[in-house]
C-alpha cells in the first residue's frame, strides 16, 4: 500500500472526500461553486442572445441546482451572446 493510498483508508473514502466540498481546503465562500460545465448543462438549449431573466429561466426549467442558481442570480442584467460569455462573467465574481 502507498502513503497515498493508506492517507485515504484513513478518511474511510475513496478520496474523493476532499474534493466534494467537505471542510477545509481550497478558502473561499464556505459553499462549493458549480463548474462551469454544470452551469452550461443547465442552459442546455437555451437560444442566443439571452438576458438573465432568459438564462435564469432556462437553468430552473434544466432543473439547475440551489447552487448554480445562485451563481446565475449574481449576473449582470444584460444581453449574453454565448456560453463563454456567462462563464466570463461567473468568473469575474469569484
Amino acid at each position: 500500500m502507498t502513503q497515498k493510498q493508506s492517507d485515504q483508508g484513513k478518511s474511510g473514502s475513496s478520496g474523493k472526500g476532499a474534493e466534494q466540498g467537505g471542510k477545509g481546503g481550497g478558502g473561499g465562500s464556505g459553499r462549493e461553486e458549480p463548474s462551469p460545465i454544470d452551469v452550461q448543462k443547465s442552459l442546455k438549449g437555451i437560444d442566443f442572445p439571452a438576458t438573465k431573466d432568459d438564462i435564469l429561466s432556462r437553468a430552473r426549467d434544466g432543473g439547475a441546482s440551489e447552487e448554480i442558481m445562485a451563481e446565475l442570480e449574481q449576473l449582470p442584467e444584460r444581453d449574453y451572446d454565448s456560453p463563454a460569455e456567462i462563464s466570463r462573467e461567473l468568473g469575474k465574481l469569484h
